[in-house]
């Protein structure tokens, strides 16, 4: 985990010895409840929610056995809200006492990794939204998309590989990763692309200061490509394809649109999530 400013990264947390014995493939949601920093641990092992206090010092573990290859993870009032990729499901788990956690969502007899759902955020009214890849189809593409869980409700469709809901101001934001595009989504109007980046795209955050769009390093192997119709990118990359394996921070000053960039290669070759830290 890195805490990082415009200025540069700031701060490397190793939490390595925390999830080693997991069999930890990587840390993926990342939310604040109560004073402390909820990481969800991606393993193949046994899931798990880490606990960190405001100095990143490890506080204890929630463990999920119920669920597999965890995601996104949000606060909702007494409870924390985190998303099993491994098995179709959204669990609710109680806080802090834990526990195994209880379904609040999943579709009837898909018990796999089928539409891959992976973000979700709570909108200021109380309504749960949650992102998906969707079912691969025969040509191998997806069709994605931003849902209700209570209603079933589709908020937006025909998404490239999905991440990062989030809802600022009343208006729902969400990161369509393979295009490198960031969605506005208005209430009942039209779903607006209001700006791109070079890459993959997939950790969001939106405040009255900055824009922040996170980007990965391109994977050979990774289910997404660089390609198809976008917007046009609102980062412009340095010379070479090289810059395709960075990972980074993008922040968009709100008031002014000017952009900078920050490399955070040297914490990973990828970025899941990202969350803004109050001092």
């Amino acid at each position: 985990m890195a805490v990082v400013s415009p200025c540069g990264v700031e701060r490397i947390v190793d939490l390595s010895p925390s999830i080693l014995p997991f069999a930890a493939r990587g840390l993926t949601g990342i939310c604040i409840h109560d004073n402390r920093i909820v990481l969800a641990v991606q393993s193949s092992v046994l899931s798990i929610l880490l606990v960190l206090d405001r100095d990143y010092e490890v506080q204890g573990e929630i463990r999920l056995p119920n669920a597999a290859d965890l995601h996104g993870v949000i606060a909702r009032g007494t409870e924390l809200v985190v998303v099993s990729t491994g098995t179709n499901k959204v669990i609710a788990v109680d806080w802090p006492a834990g526990g195994q956690g209880r379904v609040i969502w999943e579709e009837v007899g898909v018990e796999t990794d089928r539409d891959h759902l992976n973000d979700l955020t709570v909108t200021e009214n109380g309504t749960l939204l949650v992102s998906r890849f969707g079912p691969r189809r025969s040509d191998h593409m997806r069709s994605g998309a931003v849902f209700e869980p209570d209603t079933g409700r589709v908020l937006l469709g025909g998404l490239r590989e999905p991440h990062s809901v989030c809802c600022w101001h009343s208006v729902v934001h969400v990161l369509e990763s393979v295009a490198g595009d960031l969605i506005r989504a208005p209430g009942d109007t039209v779903p607006q692309r209001v700006m791109g980046i070079i890459g993959y795209a997939r950790g969001l955050s939106l405040d009255d200061e900055y824009i922040v769009i996170a980007r990965s390093g391109y994977r050979e192997s990774s289910r997404g490509t660089l390609g198809g119709r976008r917007s046009a990118p609102f980062l412009a990359p340095p010379a070479g394809d090289e810059f395709l394996r960075y990972s980074g921070l993008c922040f968009i000053a709100q008031d002014a649109g000017t952009t900078r960039w920050v490399d955070t290669t040297i914490c990973g070759p990828e970025i899941y999530q990202v969350v803004p830290l109050s001092d």
